[in-house]
Parts: C-alpha cells; structure tokens; sequence
C-alpha cells in the first residue's frame, strides 16, 4: 500500500554496524536515526497543517503543483519529501559486504550504455567531485529500460514523472563524516563495494516492466 501522511521512518535493512569498516555505526545511526528521522517527523508536522495534501505519497509531494499549500511550506515540504525519498533509496541500496556487480537487465543496460562497469563507476566518481555543494549522484531509467547518470544539489530529485532512481549516492558530508571526514573519494569507493545491487536490479526490472515509470516511494 502507498505511503503516505503520516510517514514512518524506514527500518535500516542491516544494524548501524553492519557496514563497517566502509561506513561506522555512529556515522551511520547519525546519518539515520537523528537526520534523516528528524526530517521524517519535521515532514509530518508542516503536513498536519495541510489536510489536501496529506494523502499524497513521496513522489507525489515531490511532483504535485501542491496549490493548497503557502508557497514558502510549499518549498519546504519538497525539501522534506526530498531528504526522506533520497535517504530511503540510498539506505536500500546498501547492504553488508555488498554485492559483487549487477546481474540481468540492470548489467546488460550498464554495458549497453558505459562500455564496462568500471567506466561506469569513473563516471559516477567524476559526478561526485563534479557536484557544487552538497547533493546526489543518481542512476535513473525510462520506461523503455534506458539509463542516466544525474546529479542534483541539496535534497532535489530526478524527475520522478518521467524516470525511476534505480540507485543513489548521498554525497553530503554527513553521509560520510565518519570515517571519511572530507575523503569524498575514499567513501564513494566504499560505497561501490557496500552497495545492493540485487535492490537495484529489483527497482530496475519493476520500473521497466509495465511500460511506465514507477516513481519510486
């Protein structure tokens, strides 16, 4: 069932351990249970005020023109939205000792698109260095199974009318902290070896399945 207001923060699918040593557990609970969980209740609070908007999921606060909400809650309710669509696909999209490359469609699309999956993985980290500020890293695809690399500053997302986000690297400072402190190379090459690519090609095979982007949450 879609969600929806009032959102609950998502589970981690692994203990704040459970990455270690790419990612250690207090950087991981902070990145977790106090960011990304405070904006989850901060969501929930602007969002009592506006009764109309209380029954649209994620993507749809991200994308609906939300005509019922002042224009500055309107901003901060897509910032909000943002924060948790962005946390919840990241936090899926990683898992203990990770999984070794992508398999079926996802890998024949990467292939079909970068050549090698190593030219894929120089590309995403060239978009991380390449962001100014803080932001994502996202892999997309259409309907018709055809992929992207994007990237967006602060808690903007891809354009979830028109692509699904197969897989998404946060590259905001507090996602890697701890033990990177400002080593953005050295996490993203953490966060390759730490990532779920079963999740992705899930994500991926539902979002080209029937025809239609999914949008995602």
């Amino acid at each position: 069932m879609p969600r929806t207001y009032p959102f609950a923060p998502q589970m981690l699918p692994y203990p704040c351990y459970g990455l270690t040593p790419g990612l250690q557990a207090d950087g991981v609970y902070l990145h977790h249970s106090v960011l990304y969980s405070g904006d989850v209740t901060a969501l929930n609070a602007l969002l009592a005020q506006y009764p109309d908007a209380q029954g649209l999921t994620l993507a749809a606060l991200l994308t609906d023109p939300l005509p019922s909400v002042r224009t500055v809650d309107r901003a901060r309710i897509r910032h909000l939205a943002g924060s948790l669509f962005s946390h919840e696909l990241y936090f899926a999209g990683l898992c203990p000792q990770g999984a070794a490359s992508p398999q079926g469609a996802l890998r024949a699309a990467i292939l079909a698109r970068y050549g090698s999956l190593e030219a894929f993985k120089s590309l995403v980290r060239q978009a991380a260095g390449d962001i100014l500020g803080v932001g994502f890293v996202w892999l997309n695809t259409d309907a018709a199974g055809n992929i992207h690399l994007a990237i967006t500053n602060d808690y903007r997302t891809p354009q979830l009318n028109l692509f699904t986000p197969v897989l998404v690297l946060d590259a905001w400072e507090h996602a890697y902290f701890s033990p990177y402190y400002t080593g953005l190379d050295a996490y993203v090459e953490s966060w390759f070896s730490l990532l779920n690519w079963r999740e992705a090609e899930r994500r991926y095979n539902a979002a080209t399945a029937g025809g239609r982007p999914s949008g995602g949450s």
